[in-house]
């Protein structure tokens, strides 16, 4: 009856979690990273008679997986806000349920719910899941890979090495960071002595020749086209940047700025800029202001999970993961082309968001088994967290973490004073 009653539970809360990312799909303008997907599909072609089936785009640079899956959601629905999205929304929906049976298998229950819930309800995995971009189908792959790879550890079974090396292989032809959490996860491999032996055997390396089979249409084009990517991200402008720090932050710049008057944004240009004691304008960095960023509140529960579960001794193992996880991808995406931009970019950390609630929901968990009247502020937690996302998805544009008074249309040399 239990049993029956937590997939009832986990079935509303996906049901909830669709619905609220659906309305908002359909209430928000086409950006226009979407757009430029959108004319793409018009070179592709399913006709047996005019079979067109492109691996890659220079104009676009990114891998084109995600025009593949609006070409199929506009056959299904037609060429509109639901039909270029619908898939987008479905499959990051979906993708919760692998952190729900990851967090249940290696923790306990009432974690899992808790996480499930988090994201669910999260305003940065609902702004994600609601485009047609590359982004989101990378929030797709990697929670099932995640689920896959700790079978694969729990069972040592080949077919969880195989399985997890297809999912990262078709989310590298997604977006190229699904390579920095492939990295994440053999330099876990590489850190415990435990899993080492995986490293020798022969399922690790037919696995990654899968991974490599599915990555290399597109490889082979990026070689021929001089990974034009790279050079345009600026990758080896290696530096610090506060990035990873803007994505779960950047609502405290503007909150500031109504008290102490410290910075000025200029939205034409897509800059931020510093105000000096002489009332001088300092530049500090480019902006992705359409871009999603974490909300506040849940960043605060992250980090303080991350700092609590830093310290404590006898880590399940899942947490120790999503400590190694959390830290390894917030300082790589800081570093790499961190030289080229102090806050610009700051969805490249946005794979943490996934290790991060875990860590968070087991430290809330954990705190409310020692002191069980702690469940009245988890339930608080509950309450704000839906009534934010339900104000959320009202919001008819996607723009972030800027104040609506400093919406200005400055010139090419900054903010004026007036």
């Amino acid at each position: 009856m239990i049993k029956k009653l937590e997939r009832s539970l986990i079935v509303l809360l996906l049901i909830m979690a669709g619905l609220f990312r659906l309305h908002t799909a359909a209430i928000v303008p086409i950006l226009p990273d979407e757009q430029e997907l959108i004319d793409f599909i018009k070179n592709i072609s399913w006709d047996w008679n005019n079979l067109q089936l492109p691996v890659g785009d220079h104009d676009l640079q990114n891998p084109i997986l995600a025009a593949y899956t609006i070409k199929l959601g506009t056959v299904l629905l037609g060429e509109n806000r639901i039909g270029i999205r619908i898939l987008f929304v479905v499959l990051g929906t979906v993708s919760l349920f692998f952190i729900f049976k990851l967090t249940e298998e290696n923790l306990d229950i009432k974690t899992a719910f808790l996480a499930l819930y988090l994201l669910a309800f999260s305003q940065y995995h609902i702004a994600v899941t609601r485009f047609a971009f590359e982004n989101t189908l990378l929030f797709f792959f990697i929670p099932p890979a995640l689920y896959t790879f700790f079978r694969g550890l729990q069972t040592q079974k080949a077919k969880y090495a195989i399985l997890t090396a297809i999912l990262i292989g078709l989310g590298c032809l997604s977006y190229e960071p699904m390579a920095l959490f492939a990295l994440t996860l053999l330099f876990y491999v590489a850190s415990d002595r435990r899993h080492r032996l995986w490293l020798k055997s022969r399922s690790f390396y037919f696995s990654l020749l899968i991974m490599m089979l599915i990555v290399s249409p597109f490889f082979i084009w990026s070689c021929e086209n001089q990974f034009s990517k790279i050079g345009s991200e600026h990758v080896f402008d290696a530096g610090f940047s506060l990035r990873s720090l803007y994505l779960y932050f950047a609502e405290l710049l503007p909150l500031i700025n109504e008290h102490l008057r410290v910075f000025r944004w200029d939205i034409h240009n897509e800059s931020i800029f510093f105000i000096a004691p002489d009332d001088k304008f300092i530049y500090l960095s480019a902006l992705s202001s359409e871009a999603p960023v974490i909300h506040w509140p849940l960043a605060v529960l992250i980090w303080t999970g991350f700092f609590y579960h830093l310290k404590q001794k006898n880590k399940p193992e899942l947490i120790k993961f999503s400590l190694f996880m959390f830290g390894f991808v917030f300082l790589a995406t800081s570093v790499i082309a961190g030289a080229y931009s102090l806050f610009d970019d700051h969805w490249w950390a946005g794979m943490t968001v996934f290790p991060g609630v875990i860590l968070c929901s087991h430290m809330l968990i954990g705190i409310f088994k020692k002191y069980p009247s702690f469940k009245f502020v988890i339930a608080s937690w509950i309450v704000y967290f839906f009534i934010h996302s339900a104000y959320f998805i009202t919001l008819p544009k996607s723009q972030f973490a800027i104040p609506l008074k400093e919406f200005r249309e400055d010139g090419p040399n900054g903010p004026n004073k007036s």
